[in-house]
């Protein structure tokens, strides 16, 4: 008889309301994946990723927004871009399509604002990914001298236009 227990979980992405207990977790992802206590700007969207089964833990967090850039002096001529701040996945987590999952949900919740270019500063070693997620790299990596912690030392700024049908 195989005594062998198997369980599956489920990942569920949510967008939440922004209060103290919300960011208290943000933090608490972010300083687990980055060793920072990062948190989301005022008016962005806070997504969170949970698994379930044996008991219910948030193992990713997201946060992106919009941006209206002025390209000229006539306040009329403007451009917007949509702009992903964190997109952190706990280390035990990764490499289960959380982060496909994270990031999608993202870019619709932005493209559904307006159909816009995304733009994200990566660190290094998440740019792959990005890659792989159809965005491509603009200019030079960043080096970043004063950064509090070694994943973001360099930042890659990388792009994603609009898509018909997302």
């Amino acid at each position: 008889m195989d005594n062998t227990r198997y369980f599956i979980s489920t990942f569920t992405v949510s967008s939440e309301k922004f209060s103290s207990k919300t960011l208290r977790i943000f933090r608490q992802v972010a300083r687990a994946v980055s060793g920072e206590s990062l948190e989301p700007g005022e008016g962005n969207i806070v997504l969170f990723g949970r698994t379930s089964g044996l008991k219910t833990d948030v193992v990713s967090v997201a946060c992106g927004r919009s941006q209206k850039i002025f390209i000229s002096d006539n306040p009329h001529d403007e451009d917007v871009y949509h702009w992903i701040n964190f997109l952190f996945v706990m280390k035990d987590y990764q490499d289960n399509g959380y982060g496909k999952q994270m990031l999608t949900k993202m870019e619709h919740l932005l493209w559904f604002q307006s159909p816009a270019t995304i733009r994200i500063e990566s660190a290094s070693k998440a740019v792959p990914f990005f890659k792989k997620m159809g965005y491509t790299e603009v200019g030079e990596p960043i080096e970043c001298i004063h950064s509090g912690s070694a994943l973001f030392r360099t930042l890659q700024l990388m792009e994603k236009p609009f898509q018909r049908g997302s």
